[in-house]
């Protein structure tokens, strides 16, 4: 039975879609721990913690996420990727990158822990759901008439042309991480680390539809959708299960981080480097923080025994608000009348799946006691076709102020494709850490579509006694 995420997510998430920048200023920081590990998995090594236990959520939101919680379940925006109650949910999500291309990620990091018998080395282990969403051709039009709704005045007569591809890949994981430094001078130092990660619980869809829209304004000053040969075709690894982390169909495979820090300068300051030094201060010292990773090189292995395609057509379909309603609450009911001219099924085959592998290149500046600024390049390494979900190219520019108990980070992001620079902020005070990769779109008086990345986060440690 076809089960209405199949379609809806093209209608739902086409309007919604975000970008994920995971923890931008928290990933950076001295002090972020497995989070940083998470980003690069060399940094594990040299940690400050002697222990450290995590649990995290983030996901992209817009402000009307708050105006939701009255009568909205709090983890909502978390469990989207794995419900069917999707459509009123999905309203409360925004866009980071412009259409026609867009690019959603959400995640959560399970109970992870991290241990370092000593300042060279140290190991974690982390368990963590994600999943992505990469979508080409998406017409900004739709997009905005799904998201203000379609009476909306933001939402004007257009039309054009629907060629669009949508993708989704999802899995479970438990990593285990490995840092040691190699090297150890006063004034040079030289870390590796990698990261195995196994992977279970994957999900591969993907939706290609065709065709010509029409956002028309009708005579009773109603806005309607109108689609002329409508065409879609569908791909899925298995039917939606109920939460699940294994079920027949489900992909699993293998995925491995690797990365290298070096470091120029001292490392800490105060009495324990310096005897002649009065005082103790175990803060960093140095003066350059280098850093390089590749990130998520692996693939996922779907047997086909429960991979269905779908297809359907229709010469002429008219949507108004109530439909757009309908076809988000209950796609399987809408479906005959959306495309009459099907559904057909067919059996699916077996296939790989590369995963959104990423190069990680950072550059970390001390220019104060506490006071740094960070540069991070993000590049996209996985080809872009029908079956991939990769991530965008991103640069994120972030001064920050670091210490044992608090830090503030606020960093800029400019993302490949897009038309805006986001100014985010990162906070950690004791164990909580929150932030945003895009202030300013939660601070919009008028509810604009935009979206931020948003992640709540617990951290609780013991230092290295020195």
């Amino acid at each position: 039975m076809i089960k209405k995420y199949w379609l809806g997510v093209f209608w739902l998430l086409a309007g919604t879609a975000a970008e994920a920048q995971h923890m931008p200023g928290l990933m950076s920081s001295n002090y972020g721990g497995i989070y940083r590990v998470l980003q690069n998995p060399s940094a594990v090594a040299g940690t400050r913690y002697r222990y450290q236990v995590v649990g995290a959520i983030g996901s992209s939101i817009t402000n009307r996420y708050f105006r939701q919680l009255a009568t909205n379940d709090f983890l909502h925006i978390i469990r989207i990727p794995y419900s069917d109650n999707l459509y009123r949910d999905l309203q409360s999500i925004g866009s980071l990158t412009e259409a026609p291309r867009h690019t959603v990620a959400s995640e959560i990091i399970g109970p992870s822990v991290l241990f370092s018998p000593d300042r060279r080395q140290a190991i974690a282990l982390h368990t963590r759901m994600q999943s992505f969403v990469y979508g080409q051709g998406l017409p900004l039009p739709l997009t905005r008439a799904y998201g203000y709704e379609l009476n909306s005045r933001r939402v004007t007569p257009v039309s054009g042309l629907l060629n669009a591809n949508l993708t989704q890949q999802q899995y479970s994981e438990v990593g285990l991480s490995y840092g040691l430094r190699i090297f150890e001078g006063k004034w040079h130092r030289l870390s590796v680390g990698a990261t195995g990660r196994r992977l279970f619980g994957g999900v591969y869809r993907q939706m290609q539809v065709t065709g010509n829209y029409q956002i028309r304004q009708d005579v009773s000053s109603e806005k309607s959708i109108v689609l002329d040969r409508f065409q879609y075709v569908l791909n899925s690894s298995a039917p939606r299960q109920s939460f699940q982390l294994s079920a027949p169909g489900y992909g699993t495979g293998w995925a491995l981080d690797a990365g290298i820090t070096y470091e120029i300068g001292k490392e800490i300051t105060g009495r324990n480097y310096n005897d002649e030094t009065p005082f103790a201060d175990l803060r960093p010292a140095y003066l350059l923080r280098l850093s390089a990773a590749i990130m998520n090189s692996g693939s996922l292995r779907f047997s086909g025994s429960q991979s269905r395609e779908v297809s359907g057509s229709s010469t002429r379909t008219v949507l108004y608000q109530k439909d757009l309603d309908l076809l988000g609450d209950n796609i399987v009911a809408q479906l005959p009348r959306l495309a009459p001219g099907g559904p057909t099924e067919r059996p699916g085959n077996a296939m790989t799946l590369q995963l959104p592998s990423m190069l990680h290149l950072e550059a970390d500046l001390r220019l104060a006691r506490s006071l740094y600024i960070n540069g991070l390049y993000l590049k996209n390494m996985s080809a872009v076709s029908g079956r991939t979900a990769p991530l965008p190219d991103r640069l994120i520019i972030t001064p920050r102020f670091e210490d044992e108990d608090a830090e503030l980070a606020f960093p800029i992001s400019i993302i490949d494709g897009n038309q805006r620079v986001a100014v985010g902020m990162s906070a950690r005070v004791g164990p909580l850490a929150l932030g945003f990769s895009n202030l300013t779109s939660m601070l919009h008086k008028n509810g604009d579509h935009r979206g931020t990345y948003a992640w709540m986060g617990l951290s609780f440690w013991a230092w290295h006694k020195e």
